[in-house]
């Protein structure tokens, strides 16, 4: 198998949404409630934004409608931008792209999927890169080899992408040291 290492960058997603939010004080972190994932996600998430000194707005939810109404009833001063999960159980992280357009909040998101989409920026896995080595592996066993024989492998092509014209409806600035950092700009 191929291993992203999602859990293990939200801190590092964390920390560049800040950075690109210099002052962004609170989080709204939407995930589903009994998805085990999403639970050990809101922990690391909870410890990096303590040491980022920003304080995370967990809401666990156990409905698609439920999902909805939450991200409909967050006050705007309650939070400064939304991390998306990855998790896609009750369409969270489409919900919270749709959200957020409507009332122009800022989102990170973990894969450049939504940010082509319209989502302000990702920052995680570069999943062509994924799928690709996912192929090779399917190709290998395909030729014969046991599949328990087969390492684990790591995507190490992690990608930062933003997009610039969302920023920019946002009323938002790219600053050189966060647009140096981008693996890529969509215009």
């Amino acid at each position: 198998g191929v291993a992203d290492l999602h859990l293990e960058l939200g801190p590092k997603r964390l920390e560049v949404f800040s950075e690109m939010l210099p002052g962004l004080k609170r989080f709204l972190f939407l995930y589903h409630a009994t998805d085990p994932y999403a639970v050990a996600e809101v922990q690391t998430l909870h410890d990096a934004a303590r040491r980022l000194g920003l304080v995370l707005v967990a809401r666990a939810v156990h409905t698609q409608e439920k999902a909805q109404a939450t991200l409909n009833a967050v006050p705007q001063e309650e939070v400064g931008g939304v991390l998306a999960p990855r998790s896609s159980a009750l369409n969270v992280p489409g919900l919270i792209l749709e959200a957020t357009a409507r009332l122009r909040l800022p989102a990170m998101f973990e894969a450049a999927f939504w940010v082509e989409r319209g989502a302000l920026a990702s920052y995680g896995p570069d999943l062509y890169a994924s799928g690709r080595m996912a192929a090779r592996l399917v190709d290998k066993i395909i030729q014969g080899a046991n599949a328990a024989d087969l390492p684990v492998e790591v995507n190490p092509q992690i990608e930062f992408v933003i997009n610039l014209q969302v920023m920019h409806a946002l009323g938002l600035t790219l600053t050189p040291a966060v647009g140096y950092r981008a693996n890529r700009v969509i215009k």
